[in-house]
């Protein structure tokens, strides 16, 4: 959520979803994935060398290794920052929440980037990006559970990058971009990661994961969703604990044809599904589309948007052009509300 501070993105969510949202995030005050970069930047054992472009758009990312004379063992990541800023937002959460923002029953959610995600600019072999990653994810984890009550607590896992990567080994074709070329990665290694950091979530805390595809970044592209149905199963069938939540987007063209390979995912029946079907680029009408055609393959889910909400439609008028490229108007307040009163609209209006 595009907004700060913390406090003022739990009041605009309870002014437009009071009732309807079983659990609210702080906006990822402290950057989400840029977090774990800015981590990288500083540590002492890495040095930056050279960029990567990872949209068709021009978009470009630093890339890592490490310094001369380190070798890739030698590696340690991490602290990223995530819990203790979490901590402080989770003191405003409980204050707005016992003023009656929020139910009592509803939960504070904290987003953490999975391993691969978190640290992909990072030039290591997979083993040790994967063990390094994930036990500084870990970390994290350690330090919420130790101060903030699991009974209150959701961990939410955006499964970015492994996703895409699942996407570009079966269409190793669809893609005009250096990004995957260059991993050293097998997919059971990065299923497993993710599995690894989801365990060590507390028991008594929620666990939910968002799987996000290419397309928001890349929307030629497309989104097949057998490949993330079968990443989807490939990740939580290796988790041991309770999964109470997944959340899988859309793309604005999804009919029936599209959502029946959501017929094949295997969730248990703790777990809810969450489709991402609200775009703020066609509004409300086409939302109720893509649900009617959703319901038609799987009869029980919540809604959401696609994507974070800072990353809108790219064919709305979020975007304009600039160039030869189009460029993300960055969303301001007004621009959050009113998507969140879509997601209202929608959620009250759905079938």
């Amino acid at each position: 959520v595009p907004v700060s501070p913390a406090s003022r993105v739990f009041e605009i969510v309870g002014d437009s979803l009071g009732g309807l949202v079983r659990r609210v995030p702080d906006g990822d005050q402290h950057g989400w994935i840029l977090a774990a970069r800015r981590s990288l930047s500083k540590n002492e054992l890495l040095i930056q060398e050279g960029e990567i472009e990872i949209t068709t758009d021009g978009v470009t990312v630093p890339l890592f290794r490490p310094k001369d004379g380190v070798t890739p063992d030698d590696v340690k990541l991490g602290p990223y920052g995530f819990a203790e800023a979490a901590v402080d937002s989770y003191e405003e959460f409980k204050r707005l929440r016992s003023s009656g923002v929020f139910g009592e029953d509803v939960r504070f959610q904290v987003t953490l980037p999975s391993p691969g995600t978190s640290v992909y600019v990072l030039q290591v072999p997979e083993d040790v990006l994967f063990r390094e990653a994930t036990a500084a994810l870990k970390d994290e984890v350690a330090r919420l559970a130790a101060n903030i009550p699991a009974s209150d607590l959701t961990i939410q896992l955006d499964v970015a990058s492994e996703t895409s990567y699942a996407e570009w080994v079966r269409y190793p074709q669809r893609f005009d971009t250096a990004v995957n070329e260059w991993r050293d990665w097998t997919l059971d290694k990065a299923a497993q990661a993710v599995a690894d950091l989801a365990d060590a979530v507390p028991t008594d805390a929620e666990l939910g994961f968002h799987f996000c595809t290419t397309w928001h970044v890349s929307p030629e592209r497309g989104q097949d969703n057998q490949v993330v149905v079968d990443f989807v199963n490939d990740v939580t069938g290796r988790v041991k604990r309770r999964i109470d939540y997944v959340h899988i987007p859309t793309i604005p063209e999804h009919d029936e044809a599209d959502f029946a390979p959501l017929t094949d995912l295997r969730l248990g029946a703790e777990t809810r599904l969450y489709l991402g079907v609200i775009h703020a680029g066609d509004g409300i009408d086409a939302a109720l589309r893509r649900i009617r055609a959703a319901k038609g393959i799987v009869p029980e889910f919540g809604v959401a948007s696609f994507c974070g909400l800072g990353n809108p439609n790219r064919s709305d008028s979020t975007y304009a052009a600039s160039g030869q490229r189009r460029v993300a108007r960055k969303l301001d307040e007004p621009d959050v509300v009113e998507i969140l009163k879509l997601h209202r609209d929608v959620a009250t209006a759905a079938p």
